[in-house]
């Protein structure tokens, strides 16, 4: 069959219409679901950075409380012997050592709010990956048990990624790394210890008798080469505690946003 010149140019016409029409919707439409989409990633995201802050920040402070609270004794073997676990063996620079609890502060803070800014790229890579069709009004589950599903392999893959994030941070090679750059811009050590031999004599003998006499020391030393890996190695088991554990608040939380909204476009 042959069209005449006029039949094909109507024809082109048409659907060139249409084909512009039908772009012109698909480049409204993301505007159109923005708001859909920004309360499902507002609300997931609120809930992780509320979690990360309430475990990261609550070690945190247990940490340097136990440091802060210690007797001046028990803080010095307590610095003295994670220096010691960090560089694997003597570590004998005392200035870097009365510097630990600075470096420990430093990086901690540095940790929380490196994991904080990781949770957005982890909800948004999550959600597009497990929920593709999240920001589309028409194409969101209309079960309740689907979006459950949804959000339950979403929190195993944000979970994943945040712990994956605090392995990368690694605090105790950063901490390491500040002891060893301390220690190569010291003085000799021999000439450290002739500055201040009667100090640390003093200091020694003090810490010794109070050792002899107070129970647990052992326990102490213990603690002191394990602060970090028990500080490090808490954090995380709490973290995915709480992952587990309030996954359920995390499927309300968006149940009530979402029929909230619903409700609201009904009247």
């Amino acid at each position: 069959m042959r069209f005449s010149l006029f039949t094909t140019t109507t024809l082109l016409t048409v659907a060139t219409t249409v084909t512009t029409s039908t772009a012109q919707k698909l480049h409204q439409q993301p505007a159109f679901w923005s708001a859909q989409a920004d309360l499902i990633r507002s609300a997931v995201e609120d809930h992780y950075s509320s979690m990360i802050d309430d475990v990261l920040s609550t070690h945190a402070e247990d940490l340097l409380l136990k440091l802060t609270h210690a007797s001046r004794c028990q803080r010095r073997r307590l610095l003295q012997s994670q220096a010691n676990a960090l560089s694997s063996g003597t570590f004998s620079h005392d200035a870097c050592v009365a510097r630990l609890p600075e470096y420990i502060g430093h990086h901690i803070h540095e940790q929380t709010r490196h994991v904080a800014q990781a949770v957005t790229p982890a909800v948004e890579e999550s959600l597009i990956a497990l929920w593709p069709e999240y920001h589309l009004v028409g194409a969101l589950p209309t079960a309740q048990h689907q979006i459950s599903s949804v959000l339950y392999s979403v929190n195993l893959a944000v979970g994943d990624q945040l712990h994956r994030t605090l392995d990368a941070f690694d605090i105790l090679g950063r901490v390491r790394n500040d002891l060893e750059t301390c220690q190569q811009s010291s003085t000799p050590v021999l000439q450290q210890r002739n500055s201040s031999i009667l100090k640390l004599c003093f200091t020694n003998v003090r810490c010794m008798l109070r050792r002899l006499l107070a129970a647990g020391s052992t326990s102490d030393q213990d603690d002191g080469e394990h602060l970090l890996d028990t500080y490090s190695e808490a954090m995380k088991a709490d973290l995915r505690s709480e992952l587990e554990g309030r996954v359920g608040e995390l499927v309300m939380t968006v149940f009530d946003d979402l029929y909230a909204e619903d409700d609201d476009e009904e009247f």
